[in-house]
């Protein structure tokens, strides 16, 4: 049985963790993308959380639903899965850290890692809660459980599919070059459904919940 988590997400870091996060486009790629041959806005462009790499980059993920340079998330979840596979929203899910619960006391623990599997193969990537899972007691109310995990192509630009680099590119420029978010800047109708449909082509997962 699997299932698409409703849980809450939390992105925790990006990488390189602890320092300025690295883009699926560089700085050079977005320049030469855009035509400029000075360093006048290179602030503008790419400057550690912000500009318009950074801006364009978490548009693309939110819409396609998925992790472009990798990336710690966490899900939190109201009770703990029971034979059960969760398919891990924001991926590809690479690797599972920790799965941890609130006890009926409140304290927090470890769940032990032979209750659960991760799948980091095919589509339904994920983790496999085994049915033994349910001789666990957790407390009541929501974010009692939480997965922290890793997601993302690779730490590298070149790690991550062209489709999905082409679109924060495509993006980014848009931005760049319509900054004022006036009437008739910004995104406009007919950008936003060519962003969503390459969105859709380069594999973005829909959630309708």
């Amino acid at each position: 049985m699997s299932a698409m988590v409703t849980g809450e997400y939390e992105l925790l870091d990006r990488y390189p963790y602890g320092d300025d996060p690295d883009w699926p486009v560089t700085l050079e790629d977005i320049k030469l993308h855009c035509q400029i041959d000075h360093n006048v806005e290179d602030a503008l462009l790419q400057f550690g959380n912000g500009g318009w790499l950074a801006a364009a980059t978490q548009e693309v993920e939110s819409r396609g639903q998925v992790s472009l340079i990798q990336q710690k998330r966490r899900v939190l979840l109201d009770s703990l899965p029971n034979d059960q596979t969760i398919q891990l929203g924001r991926g590809p899910a690479t690797a599972i850290t920790i799965v941890k619960y609130l006890d009926l006391a409140g304290a927090e623990q470890t769940l032990s890692a032979s209750l659960y599997r991760g799948i980091f193969r095919g589509r339904a990537r994920g983790v496999y809660f085994k049915s033994n899972a349910s001789s666990i007691v957790v407390a009541d109310g929501p974010g009692v459980v939480w997965i922290d995990y890793v997601a993302g192509f690779g730490i590298t630009p070149n790690s991550v599919p062209a489709q999905w680099r082409a679109i924060v590119a495509a993006l980014a420029m848009h931005l760049y070059e319509r900054r004022e978010m006036v009437s008739g800047g910004g995104i406009d109708e007919a950008f936003e459904r060519v962003i969503d449909r390459k969105c859709i082509l380069a594999g973005a997962t829909r959630r309708y919940v």
